[in-house]
């Protein structure tokens, strides 16, 4: 009796603590919450596009009193919000920002190769039976003149054949060859892929077809990244993959994948002359591996730089005796120029580096610096450029200059900001901001004079894009420094001097870049995002006020047309007087004496600053700013 009482006890007590381990579980289910934790944010270096948009807005908000600052929206509870972070003078400064910046978030979610072993279903040879071969065949044409030229590892006449091949008869069949052209599942891939970048280019229309070709090569992807076997057309494949997304304006997204490309390379050993020639022993394929590997590293470099992460993927080199790349002005001009900005950023703007040694070696680093730049730049017109044989090669070699140029004024403008973003400027060059704002100066100009509505534009919409915030964060922030009062400067602190005609030019020139930002907000959401960042930073800066009625959601009025032209008139009046005066001195004086509010120390960019009577800003834009607003000046 007292056994079958003890085995009771024990089973109740078995159900008391079963039912007391189901209540906790259920509390516990309900104190967790349903929504998603927010993400970490993200960090921005120096390098990155806006550090000079934070940084100008840094210094106002130490200016103003107290709530004079303007609110900003808090809507970090959107499941897109992405919260960044930058690092400035030693404070963390965080932003309430979206990845819609780089264009990671959109309304359809991302999709990634997923893990090996999970593949739904493989391609084969599969074609898409939205796409007809005349289309295909015209946009490897259009990839070509686009992306193909800039990024020479595909053999385009090969891949025209092997389209006609393919997509001849019925789009969902493959045809037997009969010419000898053997195509596989990478063939194809190959083929779509370079057709969904093309589709890029051809406006937003066509986008859900770009988006339909990407998805159907994931499977051919997912099995090359997670695995070692990979070929010459997965070699080829990958860097495709990431120029997608790069011109997607997915940078973080196409970082992360040519991280995991870089890696397979060096994985294989092909980094190495010496393995290179013993995989590809035939030199056509040889070649086309050559420009890919080096289209791989350079890219990621590349990336690193543009987001702010520059001290990341360090060991991802290639070996010395690699050869360089082939028959590709492109490739050539940015592995030079990769080295340049390698060398200077890491020596001026190194967080590991001794203080005491950069202040004393600053000033000379960048003259080295800037003596290879302007070397580099004199060779674009000249060795940076394709054989001329006909119009068309013109009009590409042109197109060339013109990015060329401006990752040269780019380039300038980031180094330059271990100077004009750093309280310690005892070690500065004299010229550093009449430099620096004629370098976002002359972006702005090769912005302005390009056709929004071209497939190159669209094509490369997401590098102008980051171009032309950072220069016109280089302009705000010499506007902000320019314009603060040298009485609120704090204790021990120092500031670069500018000359007025520096900060006129400043001036003038975030006009046309707020114009130029607010005219391409209208046709993408890239730009209004960035139109939105800036908005409250213009405001407090008063620029607001000299931009074109209508814009920033001002009343396009005949009244204010007229007052708008009256101070422009009156600023234009003023700033040629200025010019006038400080010309008068430099060419009459004796001894050279500027006045203090027009010089940079010794080295005076007056002398080549342009005269307003010659060229009048905004005339040269007039066709930029409206017919409107042209008249009423």
């Amino acid at each position: 009796m007292s056994t079958k009482l003890d085995l009771l006890i024990d089973r109740v007590t078995a159900l008391e603590k079963a039912l007391l381990a189901q209540r906790v579980q259920c509390k516990a289910r309900e104190v967790t919450p349903t929504s998603p934790k927010q993400p970490l944010p993200i960090f921005q270096g120096s390098t990155s596009s806006v550090f000079s948009i934070i940084v100008a807005d840094t210094n106002l908000k130490v200016l103003e009193p107290d709530g004079t600052s303007p609110p900003i929206s808090d809507d970090s509870d959107s499941p897109r919000a992405q919260t960044t972070f930058s690092i400035v003078h030693g404070q963390i400064i965080d932003e309430l920002s979206k990845e819609a910046a780089d264009g990671e978030s959109e309304s359809r979610p991302i999709v990634l190769p997923r893990a090996a072993g999970t593949r739904s279903q493989s391609i084969e040879t599969q074609t898409h039976i939205d796409l007809s071969c005349d289309d295909l065949i015209s946009l490897v044409y259009i990839y070509q003149n686009l992306a193909g030229t800039l990024y020479p590892f595909l053999n385009i006449p090969f891949l025209v054949q092997q389209a006609r091949q393919t997509w001849a008869v019925k789009p969902a069949e493959l045809t037997p060859s009969n010419d000898g052209v053997d195509v596989g599942s990478k063939d194809v891939a190959i083929l779509k892929i370079v057709a969904a970048i093309a589709l890029l280019a051809e406006g937003e229309g066509r986008n859900d077809l770009a988006l339909s070709l990407y998805h159907s090569i994931l499977p051919e992807v997912e099995a090359i990244v997670w695995s070692t076997k990979l070929d010459l057309k997965g070699l080829m494949l990958l860097p495709l993959v990431s120029l997608f997304y790069i011109h997607q304006s997915k940078w973080r997204l196409a970082w992360r994948f040519l991280g995991n490309v870089a890696r397979i390379v060096l994985e294989l050993g092909l980094n190495r002359q010496i393995v290179l020639e013993r995989s590809f022993p035939d030199m056509a394929d040889r070649t086309q591996a050559i420009n890919a590997i080096w289209t791989t590293f350079l890219l990621n470099r590349l990336l690193s730089y543009l987001l702010g992460v520059t001290v990341a993927m360090q060991n991802l080199h290639l070996d010395p005796t690699f050869p360089g790349p082939v028959d590709a002005p492109y490739l050539e001009a940015m592995i030079d120029f990769d080295r340049i900005g390698t060398q200077a950023i890491d020596v001026l703007m190194s967080d590991k580096s001794d203080d005491c040694t950069r202040i004393s070696d600053r000033k000379e680093h960048f003259a080295f610096f800037q003596y290879r730049l302007d070397e580099w730049g004199k060779r674009i017109s000249t060795d940076f450029q394709f054989l001329s044989h006909d119009a068309e090669t013109d009009i590409r070699n042109e197109q060339l200059r013109i990015l060329l140029h401006l990752w040269k004024d780019h380039l300038h403008m980031i180094v330059a900001r271990s100077f004009i973003c750093d309280n310690r400027c005892s070690a500065a060059p004299l010229d550093i901001w009449a430099s620096s704002v004629g370098a976002a100066a002359d972006t702005i100009q090769h912005l302005s004079h390009l056709e929004c509505s071209t497939r190159s534009f669209r094509f490369h919409q997401s590098k102008y894009n980051h171009f032309l915030i950072a220069a016109l964060g280089t302009l705000l922030l010499a506007i902000s420094r320019g314009s603060s009062n040298p009485d609120s400067m704090s204790l021990g602190e120092q500031r670069i001097p500018m000359a007025q005609t520096t900060y006129l030019k400043a001036q003038q020139n975030s006009v046309i870049a707020l114009n130029l930002l607010y005219t391409l907000a209208k046709t993408s959401h890239h730009f209004q995002f960035w139109l939105e960042h800036v908005r409250g930073l213009a405001r407090r800066l008063k620029i607001l006020d000299r931009l074109v009625p209508g814009s920033f959601g001002t009343d396009d009025s005949r009244l204010q047309n007229e007052a708008l032209g009256e101070q422009i008139r009156s600023a234009r009046n003023a700033t040629t007087e200025l010019i006038r005066m400080a010309e008068s001195y430099v060419f009459e004086s004796v001894d050279n004496v500027i006045p203090p509010g027009l010089q940079d120390l010794d080295v005076s960019p007056l002398t080549r600053a342009p005269s307003l009577s010659e060229s009048d800003p905004i005339q040269d834009f007039g066709w930029f700013f409206g017919g409107s607003f042209v008249n009423s000046l």
